[in-house]
Protein backbone atom coordinates (compact mmCIF):
# COMPACT_ATOMS: atom_id res chain seq x y z
CA UNK A 1 0.00 0.00 0.00
CA UNK A 2 1.31 3.40 -0.99
CA UNK A 3 1.56 5.65 2.05
CA UNK A 4 1.78 9.36 0.62
CA UNK A 5 -0.19 10.93 3.03
CA UNK A 6 0.09 14.49 4.37
CA UNK A 7 0.66 15.07 8.18
CA UNK A 8 -0.23 18.13 7.82
CA UNK A 9 -3.82 18.91 9.25
CA UNK A 10 -3.60 22.90 9.34
CA UNK A 11 -3.56 23.11 5.39
CA UNK A 12 -5.08 21.36 2.39
CA UNK A 13 -4.40 20.51 -1.07
CA UNK A 14 -7.14 21.05 -4.04
CA UNK A 15 -6.60 19.41 -7.42
CA UNK A 16 -9.17 20.90 -9.72
CA UNK A 17 -9.45 19.12 -13.52
CA UNK A 18 -10.74 22.05 -15.92
CA UNK A 19 -12.27 20.04 -18.44
CA UNK A 20 -13.90 21.42 -21.77
CA UNK A 21 -13.89 21.63 -25.51
CA UNK A 22 -10.63 24.32 -26.94
CA UNK A 23 -11.10 27.32 -26.71
CA UNK A 24 -14.40 27.49 -23.43
CA UNK A 25 -11.61 29.62 -21.48
CA UNK A 26 -9.72 27.05 -19.12
CA UNK A 27 -6.30 28.11 -19.68
CA UNK A 28 -7.81 31.94 -19.32
CA UNK A 29 -9.67 31.14 -16.20
CA UNK A 30 -6.36 29.39 -14.82
CA UNK A 31 -4.44 32.42 -16.07
CA UNK A 32 -6.65 35.13 -14.20
CA UNK A 33 -6.81 32.70 -10.84
CA UNK A 34 -3.05 32.80 -11.03
CA UNK A 35 -2.70 36.36 -10.99
CA UNK A 36 -5.43 36.57 -8.21
CA UNK A 37 -3.74 34.14 -5.77
CA UNK A 38 -0.18 35.45 -6.77
CA UNK A 39 -1.29 39.26 -6.10
CA UNK A 40 -0.73 40.77 -2.34
CA UNK A 41 -1.59 44.29 -2.70
CA UNK A 42 -2.57 44.67 1.49
CA UNK A 43 0.76 43.30 2.35
CA UNK A 44 -0.93 40.20 4.22
CA UNK A 45 0.49 36.93 4.10
CA UNK A 46 -0.82 34.68 1.43
CA UNK A 47 -2.52 31.83 2.54
CA UNK A 48 -2.83 29.69 -0.87
CA UNK A 49 -0.41 28.91 -3.73
CA UNK A 50 -1.36 28.06 -7.08
CA UNK A 51 0.12 25.99 -9.32
CA UNK A 52 -1.08 25.80 -13.39
CA UNK A 53 -0.13 22.57 -14.89
CA UNK A 54 -1.11 22.90 -18.95
CA UNK A 55 -0.66 20.18 -20.82
CA UNK A 56 -0.96 22.29 -23.80
CA UNK A 57 1.88 24.01 -23.02
CA UNK A 58 4.09 20.52 -22.35
CA UNK A 59 2.64 19.22 -25.42
CA UNK A 60 4.39 22.30 -27.36
CA UNK A 61 7.57 22.94 -25.49
CA UNK A 62 7.88 18.75 -26.36
CA UNK A 63 6.90 19.56 -29.86
CA UNK A 64 9.42 22.55 -30.11
CA UNK A 65 11.94 20.63 -28.45
CA UNK A 66 11.82 17.43 -30.72
CA UNK A 67 11.57 20.25 -33.96
CA UNK A 68 15.14 21.70 -32.95
CA UNK A 69 16.76 18.19 -32.22
CA UNK A 70 15.33 16.91 -35.64
CA UNK A 71 17.28 20.52 -37.36
CA UNK A 72 20.28 19.77 -35.10
CA UNK A 73 20.56 16.14 -36.69
CA UNK A 74 19.90 18.07 -39.94
CA UNK A 75 16.87 15.65 -40.41
CA UNK A 76 14.52 17.04 -42.55
CA UNK A 77 12.21 19.52 -41.00
CA UNK A 78 9.33 19.15 -43.06
CA UNK A 79 8.01 15.80 -42.54
CA UNK A 80 5.16 14.38 -44.52
CA UNK A 81 1.71 14.81 -42.90
CA UNK A 82 1.81 10.90 -41.58
CA UNK A 83 5.26 11.84 -39.81
CA UNK A 84 4.16 15.10 -38.23
CA UNK A 85 1.12 12.89 -36.75
CA UNK A 86 2.94 10.64 -35.42
CA UNK A 87 5.13 12.74 -33.72
CA UNK A 88 2.04 15.02 -32.69
CA UNK A 89 0.68 12.15 -30.98
CA UNK A 90 3.84 10.75 -29.38
CA UNK A 91 4.39 14.68 -27.76
CA UNK A 92 0.20 14.25 -26.81
CA UNK A 93 1.19 10.89 -24.63
CA UNK A 94 4.66 12.15 -23.63
CA UNK A 95 2.72 15.45 -22.20
CA UNK A 96 0.10 13.40 -20.35
CA UNK A 97 3.16 11.49 -18.76
CA UNK A 98 5.19 14.72 -17.72
CA UNK A 99 1.80 16.47 -16.37
CA UNK A 100 1.62 13.26 -13.96
CA UNK A 101 4.98 13.87 -13.17
CA UNK A 102 4.65 17.50 -11.90
CA UNK A 103 1.64 16.74 -10.44
CA UNK A 104 3.13 13.82 -8.21
CA UNK A 105 6.16 16.58 -7.60
CA UNK A 106 3.99 18.97 -5.99
CA UNK A 107 1.92 16.80 -3.75
CA UNK A 108 5.43 15.60 -2.75
CA UNK A 109 6.28 19.90 -2.04
CA UNK A 110 3.37 20.22 -0.39
CA UNK A 111 3.86 17.24 2.44
CA UNK A 112 7.93 18.21 2.92
CA UNK A 113 9.00 20.81 5.73
CA UNK A 114 9.87 24.06 4.49
CA UNK A 115 8.94 26.54 1.53
CA UNK A 116 4.89 26.91 1.74
CA UNK A 117 4.27 24.73 4.58
CA UNK A 118 1.76 26.88 6.02
CA UNK A 119 -0.36 27.56 2.99
CA UNK A 120 -2.82 25.94 1.03
CA UNK A 121 -2.14 24.73 -2.59
CA UNK A 122 -4.24 24.88 -5.03
CA UNK A 123 -3.60 22.75 -8.63
CA UNK A 124 -4.97 23.56 -11.40
CA UNK A 125 -5.15 20.42 -14.02
CA UNK A 126 -5.73 21.72 -17.97
CA UNK A 127 -6.48 19.53 -20.86
CA UNK A 128 -9.89 18.74 -22.28
CA UNK A 129 -9.93 15.47 -20.39
CA UNK A 130 -13.05 14.44 -22.69
CA UNK A 131 -12.17 10.94 -21.98
CA UNK A 132 -13.48 9.52 -19.06
CA UNK A 133 -10.15 7.57 -18.60
CA UNK A 134 -8.13 10.57 -18.46
CA UNK A 135 -10.18 11.64 -15.68
CA UNK A 136 -10.13 8.58 -13.84
CA UNK A 137 -6.39 8.52 -14.33
CA UNK A 138 -5.69 11.73 -12.35
CA UNK A 139 -8.52 10.57 -9.64
CA UNK A 140 -7.05 7.17 -9.05
CA UNK A 141 -3.46 8.30 -8.68
CA UNK A 142 -4.91 11.17 -6.00
CA UNK A 143 -6.53 8.24 -4.14
CA UNK A 144 -3.03 7.20 -3.09
CA UNK A 145 -2.47 11.10 -1.72
CA UNK A 146 -5.27 11.36 0.97
CA UNK A 147 -5.91 14.18 2.12
CA UNK A 148 -6.59 15.50 -1.08
CA UNK A 149 -9.35 17.43 -2.70
CA UNK A 150 -10.75 16.84 -6.23
CA UNK A 151 -13.06 18.32 -8.35
CA UNK A 152 -13.74 19.11 -11.95
CA UNK A 153 -14.64 22.37 -13.56
CA UNK A 154 -16.27 21.48 -16.79
CA UNK A 155 -15.86 24.79 -19.01
CA UNK A 156 -18.67 25.12 -21.70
Amino acid sequence: MNNNRCERPSTTTTVILLAGLPASGKSTLAQILKEHFNQNPFGTAKTHRLIHIEYDGIEDALMTKRRIKNDQSDIATHADDDTEDIRRREAWNHARQVAMNKLQAELGDGCRDGGDDNKDTIILMDDNFHLRGMRKQVHRFLLTYRPVRFGILWMT
